[in-house]
């Protein structure tokens, strides 16, 4: 190993953010909807987990014995079965879609001790769910224990289905088996997408209503929701991506700073990301034929240098560890900007304990960048005139989740939405 040519890469994580954009990236989602997270896409989870901690809780288990999430896991795959026969994509779904072809025939009984769904229990509802709910109030503070909230909106979930959903699991708990046909009846109303009965809906309208008290900065969001629409024309093109902002501007215009704020991150660091990208690829393929490079590509530092030092005056929280404090104060060239970027991500790997992608003797690391999806980044940059229109480009290969869309979904699914 250690005459290899090759560097060892510590873990897959190193991979992972290399030039920090991360934690500004959250700093950013957190200011309108901090009670979201990347995972949490759809209100009902929240309701399964409530109803399967109360089922544990109910017998006498909680978060802080042994095998808790074990057994959490355990009455989880019944509602994962039940929406796979329906055909609902969920958490885990490709692990739950064989158990589905066992003859028509369903039971805890029939999933093996060591099935691969016991193999990542942070993987599914429960881990994906508790600090979105503790955000919710659902979850006591610490994830320990549910809140009066919790147990309500478990108990809104029996209606879902004769005998109630707690019935059901408790079945399931036992090991009795489930026919098909029964299981189709059950998952018609238990399935992720179902909809929700109108105590859940009542629960979720004040707990909505309680957030943006607690939260007034949101409440025009949740009064009109972006419709899912528009969400869906901005991730088509460049065009409609920029155009998508000032609209935001528009609808919201109490919000306008931190949408500009949001959209000048993304802006600004897929500018970066691009940089980055381009003097990667340049140290692994030395030997290839250059690609013919944009003319505009002579602006970009200068408009780099511009949205840094805005992006820089908002504070550190918002910015990947002083990179466009930085880029602020650099000359306005590509090897002035360039040096930037890859100490500060030299710099960051470093921090975080694992290898950097190069360093002064070349490239480190290979393979970190798609060299054909760079290359139609170049191809349609050859064709834009402006630095402008560039940015607009980089911007929108590198566009952020900042949680309209699910605002939307929990708006629509809960009947908050006028």
């Amino acid at each position: 190993m250690y005459l290899s040519e090759y560097v060892v890469v510590d873990t897959k994580g190193g991979f992972l953010d290399p030039l920090a954009f991360m934690r500004p990236a959250s700093a950013f989602q957190a200011v309108l909807f901090r009670q979201f997270t990347g995972l949490s896409n759809h209100p009902a989870y929240h309701g399964v987990l409530c109803a399967v901690w109360k089922y544990l809780h109910d017998r006498g288990l909680s978060p802080t014995q042994p095998g808790f999430s074990r057994r959490f896991r355990e009455i989880e795959i019944f509602w994962g079965l039940l929406n796979a026969i329906q055909g609902v994509p969920v958490l885990n779904v490709r692990k739950y879609k064989p158990l589905t072809d066992d003859n028509g025939e369903f039971s805890l009984r029939k999933v093996p001790k060591q099935h691969s769904l016991y193999a990542r229990l942070a993987y599914g509802t429960l881990g994906h769910y508790t600090q979105p709910s503790i955000a919710w109030g659902f979850l006591q503070p610490g994830g320990k224990a549910m809140t009066d909230d919790g147990f309500q909106l478990a108990r809104a979930m029996e209606d879902r289905c004769s005998r109630g959903f707690q019935h059901w699991l408790d079945c399931w708990s036992r090991g009795d088996t489930f026919e098909l046909q029964q299981c189709q009846k059950l998952a018609a109303s238990l399935h992720l997408l179902a909809d929700a009965t109108r105590a859940e809906k009542s629960l979720w309208q004040a707990q909505i209503n309680r957030w943006v008290e607690g939260n007034p900065r949101s409440r025009p969001i949740w009064e009109d929701p972006v419709p899912l629409s528009e969400l869906d024309e901005a991730q088509v093109k460049a065009e409609a991506h920029t155009a998508h902002y000032h609209k935001l501007v528009e609808r919201y215009p109490t919000l306008a700073e931190d949408i500009v704020a949001m959209s000048e991150f993304e802006r600004l660091s897929g500018a970066v990301q691009f940089l980055f990208d381009r003097k990667l690829l340049k140290l692994q393929f030395t030997s290839s034929i250059a690609l013919s490079e944009p003319s505009v590509l002579d602006e970009l530092p200068g408009a780099i240098v511009k949205l840094a030092r805005r992006a820089a005056a908002r504070g550190s929280s918002f910015e990947p560890v002083k990179l466009f404090s930085t880029l602020a104060e650099s000359d306005p060239t590509l090897e002035a900007i360039e040096t930037a970027i890859c100490d500060h991500h030299t710099r960051h790997q470093k921090r975080k304990g694992v290898t950097a992608f190069l360093d002064e003797t070349g490239l480190l690391v290979g393979d970190t960048v798609d060299p054909p999806k760079y290359a139609e980044v170049l191809e349609s940059l050859q064709t834009i005139n402006t630095v402008e229109a560039a940015m607009d480009l980089l911007q929108f290969r590198s566009g952020r989740d900042w949680h309209f869309r699910r605002c939307r979904v929990y708006s629509d699914w809960t009947g908050a939405s006028p």
